[in-house]
């Protein structure tokens, strides 16, 4: 991503980050290449889960599931918070994959994650930026060591 779009998606807070398996994500919906846009055939804008595309992101900081690759996407159109875990929306695209992914994530957080990350399975180090993981973080599987400056944890 350029800095330009980094500034473009922190200010609009039309954002969210995720983990999947080379595009798998639960389900078994397969999300498209980096750059297209996915939408939920199953779109219900009622605040519970299903019925749309799931991530962490500005109201829903908590809990992300594990997995091989971390996106980050760009949201379009309403998100539904749902129980301050989670976000969901009908429209989104995957910009940036795992070390770009993680570099937009420390500029859109300023390096402190609010939310928890489940790391079981991840294969790829933590950015040197990730000062702070505001809930729990779950290592099972991590081989990485982590970053010097992380500082706090939950």
């Amino acid at each position: 991503m350029t800095q330009a779009e980094i500034t473009r998606v922190k200010e609009s807070g039309e954002w969210m980050v995720r983990f999947d398996a080379a595009g798998a994500a639960y389900g078994g919906f397969q999300w498209p290449a980096i750059g297209e846009w996915a939408e939920a055939a199953d779109w219900n804008p009622a605040p519970f889960y299903g019925g749309g595309l799931h991530g962490q992101g500005p109201g829903g900081y908590g809990y992300a599931q594990c997995g091989a690759r971390m996106v980050l996407c760009e949201t379009e159109g309403a998100r539904v918070v749902l129980a301050g875990n989670k976000i969901k929306v009908r429209r989104a695209r995957i910009v940036a994959v795992d070390a770009e992914a993680w570099e937009a994530l420390m500029e859109l957080c300023g390096g402190a994650w609010p939310g928890s990350f489940d790391l079981g399975g991840y294969t790829h180090p933590l950015p040197a930026g990730l000062t702070h993981v505001g809930g729990s973080l779950s290592l099972g599987g991590y081989a990485h060591p982590l970053p010097a400056g992380l500082t706090h944890v939950g």
